[in-house]
């Protein structure tokens, strides 16, 4: 989902020889974008308790997505040889377009605002913002948009692919054959 520039890679894990960026995707971090090991996988010391959910989120919506879209093209091929109604086939590939868009958005807005924040006293005058990870290394700094630490990943490219794709093949599934 995001490249990690050289600064935010030792600050999270100290010196290192790397000279890769490092990945961080749903489901864990990778040292290199162009590798399939795993650097870390589990976010507890990483940044902080929202980031961990939210990747959680992503995670869980994403797997939902595949399930859908497959199911949708399945249906799409039995729809060319009138085995299932197009209508059904839309209603599936209609929900998961809108499965897509969940993770697409929670990344875009950790890309775009500080992942860290959490806010206290809503209701009171005292209203309080926190913005800390959890990571020692880190201490009390106030933790960025991931667009300050790096770049979207090809996590990212590959979701709004997937939700073009669907858009095109909805419009598709209803011209008539």
């Amino acid at each position: 989902m995001f490249e990690l520039n050289r600064t935010w890679r030792v600050k999270l894990y100290g010196p290192t020889t790397s000279t890769k960026s490092l990945c961080v995707t749903a489901w864990g971090m990778k040292d290199g974008c162009n590798t399939a090991r795993y650097y870390n996988r589990d976010f507890t010391h990483t940044f902080c308790y929202r980031v961990r959910v939210n990747f959680k989120l992503v995670e869980a919506f994403c797997i939902m997505t595949i399930g859908f879209m497959s199911l949708g093209l399945i249906m799409g091929i039995l729809a060319v040889f009138h085995k299932v109604s197009k209508g059904a086939t839309g209603a599936v590939g209609t929900f998961a377009m809108v499965l897509c868009i969940i993770p697409w958005g929670i990344v875009a807005g950790m890309y775009h605002q500080k992942p860290c924040c959490e806010t206290n006293g809503w209701n009171t005058d005292n209203k309080v913002t926190i913005c800390t990870g959890n990571n020692t290394r880190l201490g009390a700094e106030d933790v960025p948009p991931f667009k300050t630490m790096g770049k979207f990943g090809a996590g990212f490219g590959l979701i709004v692919a997937s939700w073009a794709i669907q858009v095109i093949a909805l419009v598709f599934a209803f011209v008539p054959f």
